[in-house]
C-alpha cells in the first residue's frame, strides 16, 4: 500500500552559516503549505532580520512506506517572509520545536524536530535557558500549527527490516534548553 506524503521546504537565507533549510512533511501539501508559512511569520520577531524565509510552492511526493519518489506537488508560492528581531545573536545558538505524534514504531517514539537557528539573545535567560515567555509563546505557535495543518506528520523513515510511515503530530512543543546547530556548513 501506498502511502504518498509531500515534503514541504523552508529555504532560510541571509545570515551567516546560512543557507539553511527547514524540511517538514504533509499528506495535504497544497492545503497546508499556507499554514507552514504562517506558523514561519509567526515565529519571525525571534529571529534575526537579517534572516529571511522562503517556503516553497511546491516539493516531491514520497512513498512513506519506502521511501521512493512518486512524484511532485506544487502550488502558487507564498513569497517570502523576512525576520523581524533587531537584538544581538550567536549564530549557530536557536530554539528546537518537538512535534509529537503520540505513537510507538518499532520500539521507539515517533518524534520530530525543527530547529530555529539562529535566535535572537533576548530569547534565553540569565541561565542560558529559553526565557518562559517566549517557551509558552513558541510553545503556543507550534501548537497552532499542530492543530491547523490538517495533513502535517511526522516521517518514520523505512530502515531494513521495518516499513517507514506517516504519523500524525498531535502536539508541537519548544524545548527549554538552547538548541546549537554544529553541523551547518560556512
Amino acid at each position: 500500500m501506498v502511502t504518498p506524503i509531500d515534503r514541504m521546504r523552508v529555504r532560510w537565507e541571509g545570515m551567516p552559516g546560512g543557507p539553511g533549510v527547514s524540511t517538514l512533511y504533509t499528506t495535504t501539501g497544497t492545503v497546508d503549505m499556507p499554514v507552514l508559512a504562517n506558523f514561519f511569520a509567526d515565529i519571525k520577531s525571534y529571529v534575526p532580520d537579517d534572516v529571511t524565509f522562503v517556503v516553497e510552492g511546491g516539493g516531491d511526493t514520497i512513498d512513506a512506506e519506502n521511501g521512493d519518489l512518486l512524484g511532485a506537488w506544487g502550488t502558487g508560492a507564498t513569497g517570502p517572509c523576512a525576520a523581524t528581531g533587531t537584538s544581538s545573536y550567536s549564530a549557530p545558538v536557536g530554539l528546537m520545536i518537538k512535534w509529537e505524534t503520540g505513537m510507538i514504531a518499532a520500539g521507539h517514539r515517533v518524534r520530530g524536530k525543527t530547529y530555529i537557528v539562529p535566535a535572537l539573545s533576548t530569547c534565553f535567560n540569565l541561565g542560558g535557558q529559553v526565557d518562559a515567555t517566549v517557551l509558552a509563546a513558541v510553545t503556543a505557535k507550534a501548537q497552532s500549527y499542530a492543530t491547523t495543518a490538517s495533513g502535517a506528520v511526522v516521517w518514520n523513515r523505512p530502515k531494513p527490516g521495518h516499513a517507514g510511515g506517516a504519523l500524525g503530530i498531535v502536539s508541537g512543543t519548544c524545548s527549554p534548553k538552547a538548541a546549537i546547530m554544529r553541523s551547518r556548513r560556512d
